[in-house]
């Protein structure tokens, strides 16, 4: 039997590679929180900006965990649900404020 040098490694491909995966969307939802958190500061929603910044930190500062732990999964789609409220949110604004 031949053994391939990284045959262990490629076993554990599909879990590293899922891992891996949502560490980067948990990276992206922060940077997504911090963009809306600064246009709803330009909006005068200082409130929702601080609290938009204090989840994108939490996300950050938890992304291994993210990427590790089942609930990991449970965690980005509900900050999925956040972000699209929040952008719904932000545009509904952006467009009475270009109106007046």
């Amino acid at each position: 039997m031949i053994v391939k040098p990284n045959a262990m490694a490629a076993g554990n491909g599909p879990h590293v590679d899922e891992i891996g995966g949502r560490m980067i969307v948990a990276s992206r939802y922060a940077d997504c929180l911090y963009r809306l958190a600064r246009q709803a500061y330009r909006f005068d929603m200082a409130d929702l900006g601080a609290k938009l910044n204090n989840v994108a930190r939490a996300i950050e500062a938890m992304a291994h965990r993210i990427g590790v732990d089942q609930r990991g999964v449970v965690v980005l789609g509900r900050a999925s649900r956040l972000i699209g409220a929040v952008e719904a949110i932000v545009e509904k604004t952006s467009k009475r404020t270009f109106l007046h």
